[in-house]
């Protein structure tokens, strides 16, 4: 009897070890982003955790930590994380504002294509931590490579000497475009982006060869920043202009400017800030609240682009120097305004000709009320039909709202012969102002520059804008005098057989 108690001990514990050893011996296997994602997808659709364990090869319990960690995962799932590296948790940086300032860098950097090599980024930290106060850091190799991990900067980026397109990032985007956007509505998923535009630029073969980055000069106080927003389904959200002047002189006869078709702002540079990105985020948020709408909406990466949390707007930031490929603003929607806001500079040059010795003394009296009706106008103008084809042409699923395409105005002849006279297409004319900045770039001066960008102050130029004409008349128009002048046009237009 004891011997047959004891073979059955001795078997139990052969059991045991062999367990034991098994279970030592198994190693965990690491789930990439895209693995992990695909997990809490299953959860979702209903299936057990034991299921999906057993499915992919993993413990109950890995799948279950999957699930509870769902809100971190998505996130990095939305922001752009690559999906094909093995997912782990970030390190919360050492020095959080050195951090800070130094991602703001490169991404500035980067946005105007600047090559960046770890070494610069080495001796650029070491620069703002002595600015920081920050005498015991070192910028190692191991402090750049956890640093590039906290923000997904590979050397592929780093070193980019062109400024090319990854497309292994946006075929990355592409295949994750449809989870980003689950749970929205077309109407309901957005996309905003700046421009600079110079508001009395006639066509100029030197302008467009040397690509003016408009770093001064008497080019810089004509030129103006314009935020476009629009919906997948063609939904058009009023503009917001940036000017250098709080108070030109041509909003004289105006009551304020919240008589303007468009949201008016200014600064000293007429950029974009995150002040103002923010105002305009608070108010568009008001605005869907009001509507009982909740919005997806898709913008760059630029550093006056602060991600922040609001009730009835989700922001989604699009991969780093991917814009030309994956924003439907930079697909086609912009240059299709151009191309508009040119026309009308250019037919208001050749209805005034007749009243100047040349092109230029018509154009020099262009001021920012002009502009700022021919933006509005031009925007007004822009057909859904072509929205619609951007939002597609960039990876967003197509429209169950058809419009019908309308035909061509035929103006474009004297467009066409217009641009001609000056050696250029109207695509090259379009283009002229594309390098033109919209937010904070890296200067010569960016030591002192880009230290102090975190707290960028807004300077408001309350005086009169220069260069625009005195002499043009600005007085307050009655609606008896409007009329006349309406009364006139039309026994002009009888009198042409208009």
């Amino acid at each position: 009897m004891r011997m047959r108690t004891s073979s059955v001990a001795a078997a139990i514990f052969s059991s045991l070890d062999c367990f034991f050893l098994l279970r030592m011996s198994r190693k965990r296997k690491v789930l990439t982003l895209e693995e992990r994602v695909s997990v809490i997808k299953k959860a979702d659709s209903g299936t057990s955790c034991r299921a999906i364990a057993s499915e992919i090869g993993v413990g109950k319990t890995q799948v279950q930590t999957i699930v509870k960690e769902k809100e971190d995962i998505m996130k990095r799932w939305e922001e752009g994380e690559r999906s094909n590296v093995k997912y782990c948790k970030p390190r919360i940086a050492g020095y959080c504002d050195l951090d800070k300032i130094m991602w703001e860098w490169f991404t500035r950097a980067r946005s105007k294509n600047i090559p960046v090599s770890g070494k610069m980024i080495q001796e650029k930290a070491l620069m703002y931590a002595a600015e920081l106060g920050h005498s015991e850091f070192i910028a190692s190799n191991g402090w750049l490579a956890r640093w590039q991990a906290r923000h997904n900067v590979r050397m592929s980026i780093l070193s980019g000497e062109s400024g090319d397109v990854d497309k292994s990032v946006v075929e990355d985007w592409s295949k994750r475009l449809d989870s980003v956007c689950a749970g929205y509505k077309l109407q309901d998923i957005f996309n905003a982006d700046e421009t600079g535009l110079f508001y009395r630029a006639l066509p100029s073969r030197s302008l467009v060869s040397k690509g003016d980055d408009c770093k001064g000069g008497k080019k810089s106080k004509e030129r103006m920043t314009v935020l476009l927003a629009c919906s997948a389904v063609g939904e058009k959200l009023t503009p917001l202009v940036i000017g250098h002047s709080a108070k030109p002189r041509c909003f004289k006869g105006l009551a304020s400017t919240l008589c303007l078709p468009v949201t008016y702002s200014s600064n000293k540079k007429a950029w974009m800030t995150s002040d103002l990105f923010q105002q305009w985020l608070d108010k568009l948020n008001s605005k869907m609240k009001t509507e009982n709408r909740s919005i997806l909406l898709f913008i760059d990466n630029c550093s006056a682009h602060p991600d922040v949390t609001l009730s009835n707007i989700k922001l989604v930031f699009l991969p780093p120097n991917t814009t030309s490929k994956l924003q439907p603003c930079d697909a086609g929607i912009i240059q299709n305004v151009k191309l508009l806001f040119k026309k009308s500079l250019v037919r208001h040059v050749l209805f005034h000709m007749d009243e100047a010795t040349s092109a230029s003394e018509v154009a020099k009296k262009v001021n920012v009320l002009d502009a700022i009706m021919w933006s509005k106008d031009s925007w007004d103008n822009v057909k859904q039909i072509s929205i619609q084809k951007c939002f597609i042409n960039c990876g967003f699923p197509d429209q169950p709202v058809h419009v019908p395409v309308e035909d061509d105005e035929n103006e474009e002849d004297e467009f066409d012969e217009f641009i001609a006279k000056y050696g250029m297409t109207k695509e090259e004319y379009c283009a002229m102002d594309d390098t033109l900045a919209t937010t904070m770039t890296i200067e010569q001066n960016w030591k002192e520059n880009l230290v102090s960008s975190l707290c960028f102050s807004e300077e408001v130029l309350e005086s009169t804008d220069e260069d625009e004409d005195s002499s043009r008349s600005t007085s307050v128009i009655t609606p008896g005098v409007a009329m006349h002048y309406l009364n006139e046009l039309r026994d002009f237009a009888k009198i042409q057989n208009y």
